[in-house]
Formats: structure tokens, sequence, C-alpha cells
């Protein structure tokens, strides 16, 4: 693979949240804060707008279950997304 002529696009979705978009792909990593920095719902803005990304082949990956790395937002994505999978990592400790 030539990377060199790798066509990727990243954006910053606060503190471990990013956004990347391949040629086949858009994928979300630890999504955390919905409020954007900017007037505009958008990923310039730090935030997702479903409406950006509905026709895409998304992928949402959660680490974890804290609350800077699982937003429950995303859970509402697929109602928009048609080609939306969410990667959800929760480990549970029972006692």
């Amino acid at each position: 693979m030539n990377l060199t002529k790798l066509n990727v696009e990243v954006w910053y979705l606060f503190h471990s949240g990013f956004a990347i978009k391949t040629q086949n792909h858009f994928l979300v990593f630890d999504y955390y804060n919905d409020t954007p920095t900017e007037t505009d719902r958008s990923l310039w803005g730090g935030v997702i707008n479903p409406a950006e990304i509905k026709d895409l082949d998304v992928m949402v990956f959660s680490s974890h279950s804290h609350g800077d790395h699982f937003n429950p937002k995303i859970l509402t994505w697929e109602k928009d997304i048609k080609k939306i999978k969410l990667i959800i990592y929760f480990l549970m400790i029972l006692k």
C-alpha cells in the first residue's frame, strides 16, 4: 500500500475523540462532547451532525463507558445514518 496516496481527513472531537474519513468509511472514536465550539453543529465545530455523514459508511467506536469516552447520543444516530455500526466495549465487573 502506498501511504502517500491515501486521502484521509481527521477531525478532533474534544478530549480523546476523533473522526476519520477514508475513501470507504467514516470512523468515530470515543465521542464525548456534543456541544459545538462554533455556532453550527459540524465537524469543524468539534461535534457530529448526523446530517453531514448520513450517506457514508459509518463506524462508531467507544472504548469504554466513562462519560469522557462515551456519549449516549451516538445511540440515536442510527435513525439518521443508514449505514452505521456501533462498536462499544463495556467491561462490567460483577461483585
